[in-house]
């Protein structure tokens, strides 16, 4: 289980971690997030790359997939897109 940015030495019961999968997996995600990243260059200057990327649990007809098996890694049902990034050097 992942949380957002919070650091923690606590570790959530087994129960727990069932219960957020399974309700997790009922709920439709199609989410896409502009990313910029700014490359410092070993000769000065630096380059700014942009792209999207995209992480849906729906499928071509906008259903939800099933969850499949629990497991450790990536959930099965979600996929993970990266569009094509742009690079522009800067100053």
């Amino acid at each position: 289980m992942v949380t957002r940015g919070a650091i923690t030495d606590f570790k959530v019961g087994r129960d727990i971690a069932k219960a957020a999968f399974d309700e997790n997996s009922l709920e439709p995600v199609d989410v896409t997030t502009a990313q910029t990243l700014t490359l410092k260059l070993r000769g000065g200057g630096s380059a700014e790359i942009k792209f999207e990327r995209r992480i849906t649990n729906l499928d071509s007809e906008g259903k939800i997939k099933p969850p499949g098996p629990r497991r450790t890694g990536p959930a099965s049902n979600f996929t993970v897109t990266v569009g094509t990034a742009t690079v522009r050097r800067l100053p």
